[in-house]
């Protein structure tokens, strides 16, 4: 059984949210190279979608421009058909739940001291 998934669209759209934050932040694909230890011709082919953002250099990504993950897959449903795609049942109680999820998306904005910090008094508190 083969599912048929438009790779190229989603390249793109990954590419567009690449594009858009960028240009939030006021950097040039030069400057957001020289952060990646890139090109900014490399910047170029990821913006528009003719080269694949790797899973590493996705997270790098996400980690040097400030967003979540999830930031690239905001458009996805534009793109390609997701209802069929089945979530594993660990993460279905979060997707169910737009609170949960947006908890984790506060919790991915955190510097990683608050993170910690934060993580040690909800376990002080599940404790009680």
């Amino acid at each position: 059984m083969s599912v048929e998934i438009d790779t190229k669209a989603i390249d793109a759209s990954v590419g567009k949210q690449l594009k858009k934050r960028r240009k939030e932040l006021k950097l040039s694909q030069t400057q957001l190279g020289d952060m990646l230890g890139i090109t900014y011709q490399q910047i170029q082919k990821y913006e528009s979608g003719a080269n694949k953002v790797s899973p590493g250099r996705l997270v790098h990504l996400s980690k040097t421009l400030g967003v979540p993950l999830s930031y690239f897959f905001v458009n996805i449903e534009d793109v390609i058909d997701v209802s069929e795609i089945k979530p594993h049942e660990s993460s279905r109680s979060v997707l169910l739940n737009p609170e949960k999820s947006n908890l984790l998306d506060a919790y991915d904005s955190l510097s990683e001291d608050i993170r910690r910090k934060f993580y040690d008094l909800l376990t002080s508190i599940k404790q009680k």
